[in-house]
């Protein structure tokens, strides 16, 4: 279970400005409607997507990780929530409504900055 506290500063702090202004609204909505979001990844170090990516290689991974170097996570343009029930359909809604871009849907997750 991920921890509903303060966001880890080094995923956080290090979005684009653009991407943290558009998940701060999207958490602000998204708790009006009752669905509580938490962020579980931001910025990723070029290392900790190598990582990710050959976890989910070797099938270690829910979700689909980018190869090193073509992730919007290293750039500072994608997240990851965790937000309980119908949550994920209704961010994955929300999302063009606040300039975002959801995943595919093998990766309901993630969101991006329309690039």
């Amino acid at each position: 279970m991920f921890h509903r506290s303060a966001h880890p500063i080094s995923q956080y702090a290090g979005l684009h400005p653009y991407v943290r202004e558009r998940f701060q609204r999207m958490r602000a909505i998204m708790a009006s409607l009752g669905f509580p979001v938490i962020m579980t990844s931001g910025r990723r170090s070029t290392r900790l997507q190598a990582s990710l990516y050959a976890d989910w290689i070797a099938g270690r991974r829910k979700y689909p990780a980018a190869p090193p170097g073509r992730s919007l996570h290293e750039r500072g343009l994608a997240f990851d929530i965790y937000t309980p029930g119908e949550g994920l359909a209704v961010a994955r809604e929300l999302a063009p409504m606040i300039g975002l871009r959801p995943g595919l849907k093998e990766d309901p997750i993630h969101f991006e900055a329309p690039v």
